[in-house]
């Protein structure tokens, strides 16, 4: 196992050395690599480096297969064939896609901590061979520069992150499972760091004993219980059935690989809630709680000039069953405008399947929305609107659904309930009236193809054929959406 991870660091510092781009993320190969050791390994003994290869590039091959076929699937892309290749294209508009690109790339943090001198110097007077820890006071360094890092990453989310506070089970809390994570994380960087200075990829990869890896955390983090520690770390160790985005740690025999690629500073709260939900009779509480974030949204409506907001406001038949909710009512009481969202708050996707997840919750949720508003619009349910507010008949609606950060790609299944995103909404700015939201989430400012974005191709083989893909290519110029300034009369007339 540790040859063949190996093997594919060493094919990703190549790639980079030499400013490649791929069309694959190196975190996929690898985690294809790890989940096929577990679950259908390929031989038994010594490996050698020409096998190695080759299970690097069928790793590849698999990896854009699961890309194709998921999207296929979902109706993203449609294919024909011409000659010897197959052509790929994109069904669904990809200006969503170069939107939620762009705004990705603003959510990450420019200030990050530079290495230490004390992690450099350490790095520069071990012999390229040592396979010695660091001491003490290199990890420490490490580890405190990872939890810098940590929290830079989360303050930068448009949408928010956990708090310290937020409960997980057994009594770990987001901020002691964040300290535990800053040693792992810390000890992985340090390895990156020294393999370039070295230019010996090998050294990227950390090998060592469970016990010693917890030993290292209590030592590291002696206020963190060691039962909490023994949690974690057990969700951060690859299972079969659990993903390597989320679950980085390899476990070999008593040993542990910590592969860097895998760990990533960006999703810290993906990666410890995904951790938790692998038992989903533990997680049944923590996903209520990551549920009630939504708040977010109302809070953010009520800094709408103009507006006045409630959350959680029940349908129910005339025989007093209930009929659902409208989770968040947004309402301009003297233009009668108001805007009704279903608010999903999923786990941050990471992975092509959770992202494909996420639009299938988008998805549904326009279909339970539709149901709602026909059973309200027909009569055969009624909500009581808050006091002062005018009947929820006198009321011209727009319906939606959000998200924390994703925008759909999949074309809703009703035409005229739509799906919009806290990140995308808040990255206008500060609306002047409800018309600025509603306008903005039914006719959505997009980047401009040819002048934001372009669509490009990638070549590559699969066995014996050839595959021609649609890829979108970012201008360097970038895109913001425009900033809202009462471009809509109603949302003027509002202030």
């Amino acid at each position: 196992m540790l040859l063949l991870l190996q093997c594919a660091t060493r094919l990703r510092a190549m790639e980079i050395d030499r400013g490649v781009r791929t069309d694959v993320p190196w975190e996929s190969i690898l985690a294809q690599i790890i989940t096929w050791h577990a679950e259908i390994p390929l031989g038994e003994g010594p490996c050698t480096e020409q096998a190695a290869l080759e299970i690097c590039r069928a790793a590849l091959e698999a990896a854009r297969l699961d890309n194709l076929h998921g999207t296929i699937r979902a109706g993203g892309y449609k294919v024909r064939r011409q000659g010897e290749a197959f052509r790929v294209r994109q069904c669904w508009d990809p200006a969503i896609e170069a939107a939620d690109m762009f705004l990705e790339a603003t959510s990450v943090p420019v200030d990050l901590p530079e290495i230490t001198p004390v992690e450099l110097r350490w790095i520069k007077s071990r012999l390229g061979s040592s396979r010695e820890l660091p001491s003490s006071d290199v990890l420490q360094a490490s580890s405190q520069r990872a939890e810098v890092a940590i929290e830079a990453y989360c303050q930068a989310l448009p949408e928010g992150h956990l708090p310290g506070t937020f409960l997980l089970d057994q009594g770990l809390t987001i901020s002691q499972a964040k300290k535990i994570l800053s040693v792992v994380m810390g000890f992985a960087s340090l390895c990156e760091a020294a393999a370039r200075i070295y230019k010996r990829t090998e050294v990227t990869l950390v090998n060592l004993r469970r016990e010693r890896l917890l030993e290292t955390i209590a030592e590291l983090r002696p206020d963190i219980e060691p039962s909490h520690t023994e949690t974690l770390i057990e969700r951060l160790t690859y299972r079969p059935g659990r993903s390597c985005r989320t679950s980085p740690l390899v476990e070999v025999g008593e040993a542990i690989i910590l592969c860097p690629p895998l760990i990533t500073p960006r999703v810290v709260d993906g990666i410890i809630l995904r951790g938790a939900a692998y038992d989903p009779n533990r997680y049944g509480p923590i996903g209520q709680r990551q549920g009630a974030r939504a708040v977010k949204w109302k809070d953010w409506f009520t800094g709408v000039p103009g507006v006045v907001v409630a959350e959680r406001i029940r349908a129910r038949r005339s025989d007093r069953t209930a009929a659902g909710d409208l989770d968040v009512v947004a309402v301009d009481v003297p233009h009668r405008r108001g805007l009704c969202l279903e608010i999903k708050w999923p786990i941050d996707a990471t992975t092509l399947s959770e992202v494909t997840k996420t639009e299938d919750w988008v998805n549904s949720a326009a279909l339970q929305v539709d149901r709602l508003r026909k059973e309200l619009q027909s009569g055969t349910a009624a909500v009581q609107m808050p006091p002062g507010w005018p009947a929820f008949d006198d009321i011209d609606w727009t319906w939606a659904v959000g998200t924390p950060q994703q925008l759909c790609l999949r074309p809703s299944p009703i035409p005229n309930v739509y799906s919009t995103s806290f990140r995308y909404l808040s990255a206008h700015g500060h609306p002047e009236g409800i018309m600025d939201v509603i306008d903005t989430i039914t006719s959505p400012d997009l980047p401009a193809e040819g002048l934001h974005f372009q669509i490009d191709t990638i070549d590559y083989e699969i066995g014996r054929w050839r595959v021609i893909q649609d890829a979108i290519l970012l201008k360097e110029d970038g895109w913001a959406p425009r900033a809202w300034a009462g471009h809509s009369k109603l949302g003027a007339d509002s202030r």
